[in-house]
């Protein structure tokens, strides 16, 4: 009886190695960032290289210090996932930039201004 109730755990496994299906490939697509954008509400043109995104601090502060909402800073730092909106990452996320952009930045080099190094 052992051996039968055994056989009804064992067998059932195999065939699901077997029957595997191969993974869909998936396509990509390609997000090409411009160089500069201009935000609505200002008409003020940002240049990409001149943005700074700001990651999620790895020690206990504010994430979202009221710095990033005042000029000349809103239209400069890309917000943590976590914070509001400021001018530049509305802007972005209207474009649908903002994860390309986030993407690009590396979380070892992110940039948190209130960090003692």
């Amino acid at each position: 009886m052992g051996a039968a109730l055994g056989s009804l755990v064992i067998l059932p496994m195999i065939p699901f190695a077997a029957s595997a299906n191969p993974v869909a490939q998936t396509n990509y697509q390609q997000i090409t960032i411009p160089d500069r954008i201009t935000i609505p509400a200002t008409g003020e043109i940002i240049y990409m290289s001149d943005l700074n995104v700001v990651g999620t601090p790895p020690w206990p502060q504010n994430p979202c210090p009221n710095l990033y909402y005042e000029y000349p800073h809103n239209s400069r730092i890309v917000v943590p996932e976590v914070c509001q909106n400021n001018a530049v990452t509305q802007e972005l996320q209207n474009l649908g930039l903002l994860q390309a952009v986030r993407n690009m930045a590396n979380n070892n080099n992110a940039y948190y201004p209130n960090r003692t190094y």
